[in-house]
């Protein structure tokens, strides 16, 4: 079957993980002139992207280049010994389904009901694709996908035999 859906492995990025207490990651986030998005949802501020997919957890996105520095300010803000925080750019690979079958294609690999009335824009949560622990992130024109690095070989493979297009990991 042919969708009406682009698929495309996204660049690698910085990727900070957060857990730990509200009282103390909030303000941390805050405190780069980045809003704390409520659970389930993502929000941008500047070049940074906060995810807020589970209680008590947060990614935030980044170029590249703005990964260590941001690592250092996290370890070293008030509450920092009551955080974990950790860069995780290299164990992610995210994937982009654009198009007016972007939904199709996630409902293939996805269980979430992923309706905009079910999921809203800026929508971030952890969810099962094709059986594999992803995160989700909604976009105005689609979704994008994260999964363990050690995935893309075989998630764009699935995504190749789902749509007949060539996936490159």
């Amino acid at each position: 079957m042919f969708y009406a859906a682009n698929i495309e492995k996204l660049p690698a990025e910085g990727l900070i993980d957060l857990k730990g207490p509200d009282g103390d990651v909030i303000p941390a986030i805050e405190a780069l002139g980045c809003k704390s998005p409520t659970i389930g949802r993502a929000c941008r501020g500047g070049v940074l992207e906060v995810f807020h997919p589970a209680p008590g957890h947060w990614l935030v996105r980044a170029p590249r280049d703005q990964e260590g520095p941001l690592l250092t300010k996290f370890q070293s803000c008030p509450g920092a010994e009551r955080m974990l925080c950790v860069a995780v750019s290299d164990g992610l690979v995210f994937f982009r389904l654009t198009g007016q079958d972007a939904r199709h294609l996630l409902a293939i690999a996805s269980p979430l009901d992923a309706d905009r009335v079910a999921f809203l824009d800026d929508g971030a949560t952890y969810t099962e694709a094709f059986g594999q622990r992803a995160l989700l992130v909604r976009r105005p024109d689609g979704f994008e996908l994260g999964f363990d690095v050690s995935l893309q070989a075989l998630v764009a493979d699935w995504f190749s035999r789902i749509t007949g297009q060539t996936t490159h990991a």
